[in-house]
């Protein structure tokens, strides 16, 4: 996995923050792309029973649309900045990279801080140039982390096989496991700690991001999706619909049909 062929469309906010011992925080449905980068301490991003550690080892991705809760572990200080990107490259699930940042990073996350906070205004397209500099750091370092790439590579089959059979509603993890030849326990450890989540979850993932297209170009019914994107019953796909957007399918036909989406 790269992160290769995203296009910043716009930046948020570029935030230099601090959290004390045992601070909590929730975040509902997030708005836009986030990337947490720790200087000192550690933070914890809790997410349908999943738990992303995020310190001076681990970088942090967080997708669109997801809801979690932030706790500190350690004091803690650290980089975020919130983007609105489209491209390939960007996660739908909550990413960890496995690499220490570096001066270089740190540099580049200062100098978008400082732009961002004092200069914004007349320095736009210098920040841009700067989260683009950012991004491709995290690119090279990813791809050239060996320990991950040997696991991605082992694991290469399964993705392919996954990505071309998300939609099929008998697909398991066995199936995929065996694409790879190896055993389902082993698959599902190796995929968990190379993407971050399980891959049943990453399934329903792939089917409510393919259901959200389906929706807007107005085609077809709901009960047509659903079973488009390999759910069995309305019910099922309308609950995981929800747990994932945060609105029931109903709710989110009725948003992006409205006046005010269209302009």
């Amino acid at each position: 996995m790269r992160l290769s062929g995203i296009r910043v469309m716009d930046l948020q906010g570029v935030f230099r923050l601090e959290h004390g011992v045992g601070s909590i925080n929730h975040f509902y449905n997030r708005k836009n792309y986030g990337l947490v980068v720790v200087e000192a301490g550690r933070l914890c991003f809790h997410c349908d029973d999943q738990i992303y550690i995020c310190d001076r080892s681990h970088i942090l991705l967080i997708p669109r649309g997801v809801s979690y809760l932030l706790s500190c572990e350690e004091k803690c200080r650290h980089y975020t900045v919130n983007f609105d990107a489209v491209g390939p490259g960007l996660p739908d699930h909550f990413l960890v990279l496995n690499t220490e940042p570096g001066k270089n990073l740190f540099a580049n996350l200062d100098k978008l801080y400082t732009s961002w906070e004092f200069h914004w205004d007349t320095a736009e397209y210098t920040c841009l140039s700067l989260m683009y500099d950012v991004l491709g750091w995290l690119n090279i370092a990813f791809s050239h982390n060996p320990q991950q790439a040997c696991r991605l590579n082992q694991i290469s089959a399964s993705i392919e096989y996954l990505e071309k059979h998300f939609t099929d509603p008998m697909i398991t993890n066995e199936l995929i496991a065996d694409a790879s030849g190896m055993s389902t326990v082993y698959f599902r450890k190796i995929f968990s700690e190379s993407y971050g989540i399980s891959p049943m979850r990453y399934v329903r993932g792939k089917r409510i991001e393919k259901a959200q297209n389906l929706m807007k170009n107005g085609y077809h019914n709901i009960s047509e999706i659903a079973q488009l994107v390999g759910f069995n019953s309305v019910y099922h796909f309308s609950k995981t619909f929800k747990q994932f957007v945060g609105l029931s399918p109903t709710s989110y036909l009725r948003v992006i049909s409205s006046p005010e989406q269209r302009e």
